[in-house]
């Protein structure tokens, strides 16, 4: 939230007495100050913030402004039929660093109950607004860059059963794959497409689970990890080469999350 690769503890939570009904988000971080003498002092902070409504989907971990930095992003569906996406860059940067300043704007962009919105880096610059549209054809990706405006459109074929949204996977030059997965006869099915929409892997893990997306290794780029009960399998879309490990029940921690507040 605040520099370019170093994370800072975070947790968002329920409206309070303060929030007026909006999520309040919350980081904490360490702040140092040297005197005049030279003396360096280091003092733990938090900081409160407060965007979104129960109700509302929050998407984490996207760089929208291209900054290097994540910035803040809730979609809002209050009428009209369309999306509403709420960005703030920079949400908590102001309070810490001197001289940085945030920004807010609105962007509408896809229908409620037609589109699933997600994100994707399209370039390695920054990510985009993205939508899966179900056509005659099978399934449309519509993208768009926030501030420049630019639009895309991929026809990604046919996916998954349950299929719902596609994960982005990272390669090394920051653009992504889509992983698209489902889930039957207690099999976890991934496709994986590039951003022309062609399948370039496909894997299949022999139980149900939860699927996530990180750096959960060496190799190139982002793996996709598929949980459950503490059964762990990690496959790189890139190498198309897969581990199994195991350890404690829950889920892999991931880097992207599209979280509904409902």
């Amino acid at each position: 939230w605040l520099y370019k690769n170093r994370a800072s503890a975070g947790i968002l939570g329920t409206p309070n007495a303060k929030s007026g009904g909006r999520m309040a988000w919350t980081i904490r971080t360490n702040v140092v100050k040297t005197s005049s003498s030279g003396k360096k002092t280091t003092t733990q902070v938090e900081n409160h913030k407060y965007l979104g409504r129960k109700g509302d989907l929050v998407m984490t971990g996207a760089d929208f402004t291209g900054d290097g930095i994540t910035d803040a992003c809730v979609l809002v569906e209050r009428g009209g039929g369309v999306y509403t996406w709420g960005v703030r860059g920079g949400f908590f940067q102001a309070s810490y660093i001197p001289g940085a300043k945030g920004s807010l704007a609105y962007f509408r962009y896809g229908r409620v109950g037609v589109d699933k919105p997600f994100y994707v880096n399209v370039d390695g610059k920054s990510d985009w607004f993205a939508l899966l549209r179900r056509v005659d054809s099978g399934y449309l990706v519509l993208l768009q860059q926030p501030f420049s405006g630019e639009q895309r459109t991929i026809n990604v074929g046919s996916i998954p059963d349950g299929s719902i949204v596609p994960v982005p996977v990272q390669q090394d030059d920051g653009s992504d794959y889509l992983a698209f997965y489902g889930t039957s006869n207690n099999q976890t099915l991934l496709v994986i497409k590039d951003l022309a929409g062609n399948t370039v892997s496909s894997f299949t893990v022999p139980y149900a689970g939860q699927v996530t997306v990180g750096n959960y290794g060496p190799g190139p780029g982002e793996e996709i990890a598929i949980s459950s009960q503490g059964r762990f399998t990690v496959f790189n879309p890139i190498t198309e080469t897969h581990r199994v490990t195991t350890g404690p029940s829950g889920l892999a921690a991931d880097s992207i999350n599209i979280n509904n507040l409902g």
